[in-house]
């Protein structure tokens, strides 16, 4: 049994911004005053918060892909696994 592959540190960097966004965006929502213009419902900081969860949820993706692509490009074809018609 193998073990487990760490976590990629790209998409540990996007659950770190993530954190960081939803610390502001609950703070935008609850306890700071929504002072100065709004647009579409939501003042500016708002925007900003839910901005940084959206760049945060891509670095996670991009951090999972980036390692998906990475491991399956060190795998070398075996052939027990290769064919399609196998009984299962």
């Amino acid at each position: 049994m193998r073990a487990p592959r760490p976590f990629p540190v790209l998409a540990r960097l996007g659950l770190i911004v993530m954190a960081l966004g939803l610390v502001a965006d609950t703070l935008e929502h609850t306890l700071l005053l929504d002072a100065g213009p709004r647009l579409a419902g939501f003042s500016a900081a708002q925007h900003v918060a839910h901005l940084v969860v959206l760049v945060g949820m891509v670095l996670v993706l991009a951090g999972v892909v980036a390692d998906g692509v990475r491991i399956a490009r060190g795998r070398v074809p075996r052939p027990e696994r290769s064919r399609s018609d196998a009984v299962r």
